[in-house]
């Protein structure tokens, strides 16, 4: 198992940022499902502008369903099939979160 933020870094901004093609690689070369989960509130317990957490906080975490893209194995060379897994991660990412992924790219 491997946990991977497709975003590479944490936004400053309270939105999400867009995904790198790293995890399609991963998930492509590797032929393994992709668990999407959204966590919520980690910005309120401990940021770069706060030297120590905050323990008493609520974080939410909310785990989809396992997503296949074994079809595009095949692709996984190709950069238009990297973005295209890539999005559709951070779209299932988005939705357990009730927020808009707003680099989607169809295709």
């Amino acid at each position: 198992m491997v946990c991977i933020f497709p975003e590479g870094i944490p936004s400053r901004k309270k939105k999400l940022m867009r995904g790198k093609t790293g995890v399609a690689r991963l998930v492509l070369n590797g032929r393994v499902p992709v668990v999407p989960v959204g966590i919520k509130g980690t910005r309120e317990i401990w940021s770069k502008e706060r030297p120590f957490p905050k323990l008493r906080r609520r974080i939410t975490i909310k785990i989809g369903a396992p997503l296949n893209f074994n079809k595009y194995s095949k692709k996984r060379d190709d950069y238009e099939t990297l973005e295209h897994v890539t999005t559709n991660i951070m779209e299932h990412i988005a939705d357990l979160l009730g927020a808009k992924y707003s680099y989607t790219k169809h295709h």
